[in-house]
């Protein structure tokens, strides 16, 4: 959460989070925690492609050679798209963890679903 970085004390921070049920991403599997440590820690380099194979068979619908070229020519373009898919309980519950895990200076001050997305209300201390 690299926001944690530039938010001054007592600052907000808004957080608007697709769920995966209401878009697009309804057919891929949610992001583990372990998967976001290891983005975080290794580098989100280290998945990218696989992220874009992921869109390409499960978005797009695409299969074998097809989802690859797929997900090359996506990658080529920087094409965006959700990296990491949540329900809105499942991003309250890694923001927890990551939260605890790295001493983020946040606390949570309002989670309201909206159609179809989560947002979420930080305050920086």
């Amino acid at each position: 959460m690299a926001f944690c970085r530039v938010v001054k004390p007592g600052g907000i921070i808004l957080l608007v989070v697709p769920e995966r049920e209401a878009c697009f991403d309804r057919d891929r599997p949610l992001t583990t925690l372990d998967h976001l440590i290891q983005d975080h820690e290794l580098g989100a380099h280290l998945s990218r492609n696989a992220h874009y194979v992921e869109y390409a068979e499960l978005v797009d619908h695409a299969s074998g050679n097809d989802a690859f070229h797929r997900a090359l020519v996506l990658a080529g373009k920087d094409y965006s798209i959700h990296f990491h898919v949540w329900t809105g309980e499942t991003f309250l519950e890694h923001v927890s963890a990551v939260k605890r895990r790295y001493g983020l200076p946040i606390e949570l001050i309002a989670a309201i679903r909206g159609k179809g997305e989560l947002v979420a209300v930080f305050r920086s201390r």
